[in-house]
């Protein structure tokens, strides 16, 4: 029965990124997770498209879901990895 929740909680989180999701900090951090396709390289084939803006700067980079972490590859080659609780909808205003 957990294993069957667990599992209909992840697919709806799945879901829900795929209708865009951000992550913000106190700092004025922003990760925002895109649908499509990460075509930075064929080895990041199962990646889709991201965007990190840190500390003012904006960097192209490409996520994947891993259990309950997002991993984050940023064009500088660094990997984050952020908790998928920390994402939510993106609102406009």
């Amino acid at each position: 029965m957990r294993l069957g929740v667990l599992f209909m909680v992840l697919m709806l989180f799945a879901m829900s990124v795929k209708a865009g999701m951000v992550a913000r900090d106190n700092e004025g951090n922003v990760i925002t997770l895109m649908t499509e396709a990460c075509k930075v390289s064929p080895w990041l084939k199962d990646w889709k498209t991201a965007s990190f803006l840190y500390n003012g700067k904006v960097y192209p980079a490409c996520w994947k879901l891993q259990g309950r972490l997002v991993i984050i590859l940023d064009s500088g080659g660094d990997v984050t990895p952020v908790s998928m609780g920390a994402f939510s909808q993106e609102t406009s205003i």
